[in-house]
């Protein structure tokens, strides 16, 4: 989960659902660069929750993404 989501509430709710959740805080520096823990959730599986809007526009980004997506 995005730093920009917290780490108590969004965390505790999903959690309390069951979820596994694993935090921005918990596994990198707080100025890592997106492209960074994007790379690593998708090696990991890991589903991103994010309120940046403009994350899937920075080309970096979108490559971070893609290079871990589904293919369907």
């Amino acid at each position: 989960m995005d730093r920009s989501l917290g780490n108590k509430a969004v965390a505790a709710s999903l959690r309390s659902a069951g979820e596994r959740v694993e935090l921005h805080d918990a596994h990198f520096p707080k100025d890592a660069k997106d492209e960074e823990w994007l790379t690593a959730a998708g090696e990991n599986g890991w589903i991103v929750l994010t309120k940046d809007k403009g994350i899937r526009y920075r080309r970096t980004e979108v490559h971070a993404r893609r290079a871990f997506a589904p293919s369907f």
